[in-house]
């Protein structure tokens, strides 16, 4: 019942606070790092569902896209939780490590979908420098949610 209320307020600060929370062209994925840390705690299947509700919220503001959406949110909260059952235990390194893949993941696949450029090379190159920029960014901030969300008990 934690994680119902936790992912609804992470939507609604998603929306609203966050959104205007920018660090060049990064912007917090909040929605993220909560279902990374849900899907390593606690498995694929509540992962799996978080991510369907993630990627239906994002897909429903990003109108092109709802079903790429739901599908990458949904894809990263089964191959996390899978993922956590051989080495998670709790620790920070492995939350970080799976944070930062998670970002790789996504922002990959939304770059193979919808290739926004006529030039994949140069749309590549355009993608490691957001790559690189929100990598950093959200990694660095998700500390201080790990050890919020612990305090929680999510």
């Amino acid at each position: 019942m934690r994680i119902f209320f936790v992912a609804i307020a992470a939507v609604i600060l998603q929306i609203t606070a966050l959104a205007y929370v920018r660090i060049g062209t990064s912007t917090f994925n909040l929605e993220l790092i909560i279902l990374v840390f849900v899907s390593l705690k606690y498995g694929p299947k509540p992962g799996i569902w978080l991510g369907l509700f993630f990627g239906a919220v994002n897909g429903i503001f990003a109108i092109d896209s709802f079903w790429v959406n739901v599908l990458l949110y949904s894809a990263i909260g089964s191959i996390t939780g899978y993922l956590g059952r051989w080495f998670y235990k709790e620790t920070l390194p492995a939350f970080l490590l799976m944070i930062f893949c998670s970002l790789a993941f996504l922002y990959f696949f939304l770059w193979l979908l919808k290739m926004p450029y006529p030039d994949a090379w140069g749309a590549l190159a355009g993608l490691s420098g957001l790559f690189a920029a929100s990598a950093a960014y959200n990694t660095g901030i998700s500390i201080v949610f790990f050890y919020l969300l612990k305090g929680l008990r999510v």
